[in-house]
């Protein structure tokens, strides 16, 4: 029992830092954010702003979510169990979906 306590209190701890992260990115306006390890330069973009909220609110949704999965993990084994690949594909649209995000307001050349 006191496990399931500190699962879900990690978890909950992980979404809000990842939704604090997304409403950080929502709230700079001088550059576009740069949500990608290991990549020197931001994305060149031609509309900052509505870039990071686009930013912003996929680190929110991805955030949240993953809080209230990460809960309900230690509510039954069922879910224990399928838990850990809905995290993996929630992970890889994330990703998916930030590549449609830079694609969209990329400058064209």
């Amino acid at each position: 029992m006191r496990e399931a306590v500190w699962i879900q209190l990690i978890g909950i701890v992980t979404g809000v830092g990842f939704a604090s992260l997304g409403m950080f990115y929502r709230t700079r306006k001088e550059k576009a954010v740069q949500p990608w390890a290991n990549v020197k330069e931001p994305p060149k973009v031609y509309d900052v702003i509505k870039y990071n909220k686009a930013v912003g609110n996929l680190f929110i949704v991805y955030g949240l979510l993953m809080a209230e999965i990460i809960y309900l993990m230690t509510l039954s084994d069922l879910w224990a169990l399928a838990s850990s690949g809905i995290i993996m594909l929630q992970t890889i649209v994330l990703m998916i979906a930030l590549v449609f995000v830079q694609n969209k307001y990329r400058e064209k050349k």
